[in-house]
């Protein structure tokens, strides 16, 4: 779990420094459940995972972030869709298709 949490927390810290309160508030509040079970169904959740609005199709799309930042966010987020993939929860339906997408990147 504390894999899962760590890329989580270091997701928040790259929206925070770029600007995104948003993105990152709701991060951080992913953090705040205490049993994994509770962890795991909101890290599974649209706002992360959905289409339009979503931390994945949105987050950095119109920003004039460095392609260094880019990379990292990618690589952050293939590295979450990782970890969801291996736990044993009912997974986001985009779930494939996004890690697909950010392994791309």
């Amino acid at each position: 779990m504390n894999k899962g949490r760590d890329v989580v927390s270091r997701l928040g810290d790259l929206f925070e420094s770029a600007a995104y309160p948003d993105h990152a508030a709701l991060l951080r509040e992913t953090l705040e459940h205490d049993s994994e079970q509770e962890f795991l169904l909101a890290l599974n959740s649209n706002n992360i995972w959905g289409g339009a609005g979503s931390i994945a199709d949105q987050a950095f799309s119109s920003s004039p972030l460095s392609d260094v930042n880019r990379a990292e966010f990618a690589r952050l987020m293939a590295e979450l869709a990782d970890f969801m993939l291996d736990c044993d929860v009912v997974k986001n339906d985009r779930l494939h298709m996004w890690r697909k997408s950010f392994r791309q990147t």
